[in-house]
């Protein structure tokens, strides 16, 4: 089990996810994670560049066994190229810290990889939805009223049910984060709240 390394709604959209990919899709959950984490806690970039580039090139390929990043590697081995993206997405952010251009790029990155775990490609409403989703958790994280906006532009534009199916739980990701986006950032509801898990089960009811 690996839900210690995931968020509160990611745990809540893997409820929505099918049996035989909600493994891989926690996996994927947990490489954003940890990656993610690597990069906020670097005080010498040039040093995490270097674990960055390590993990691409060998720690992916013979991941470090009974870890949390081991064992996501060993379950998506077969999507290698898509997790490299996912960490040079994360990247990004040791050039400047963190920003929402950075933000949306992680969004699309981690939706691609769990497009592609499902057996799907994003269409390109979905992929704003991705991007939407990385501008709102920043957004929230941040406080920044103006990343908030830019979520709210691109949830607006997707129909939310190119996010069906086998990619049900990025679907309630993304819908949780056009409901931060309408509640703003003084009034979203906390993590694991239910008014969070009543948002998910509406969209996943009308979703299949």
């Amino acid at each position: 089990m690996m839900s210690h390394d995931i968020t509160a709604d990611q745990a809540l959209s893997l409820a929505y996810a099918r049996p035989d990919l909600r493994a891989s899709f926690r996996a994927a959950y947990v490489l954003d994670g940890k990656f993610k984490r690597m990069v906020e806690a670097s005080k010498e970039p040039l040093l995490t560049r270097i674990k960055l580039a390590w993990w691409k090139e060998q720690g992916l390929q013979k991941p470090v066994s009974e870890t949390a990043l081991g064992d996501a590697s060993v379950q998506l081995a077969a999507y290698l190229p898509k997790v490299v993206t996912l960490i040079d997405a994360l990247e990004l952010a040791l050039d400047n810290s963190e920003t929402p251009v950075t933000a949306a790029q992680r969004g699309l990155a981690l939706f691609e990889l769990c497009a592609a775990i499902g057996g799907r490609s994003l269409t390109q409403p979905a992929a704003h939805a991705a991007q939407g989703w990385g501008l709102a958790d920043f957004a929230i994280r941040t406080q920044s009223a103006d990343a908030l906006s830019l979520a709210g532009q691109n949830l607006a534009k997707p129909s939310l049910r190119d996010l069906g199916g086998a990619l049900k739980p990025l679907g309630v990701l993304a819908t949780l984060s056009r409901r931060d986006v309408e509640c703003g950032l003084d009034q979203a509801s906390p993590p694991g709240s239910p008014r969070r898990m009543l948002t998910a089960l509406s969209f996943a009811l009308f979703n299949r």
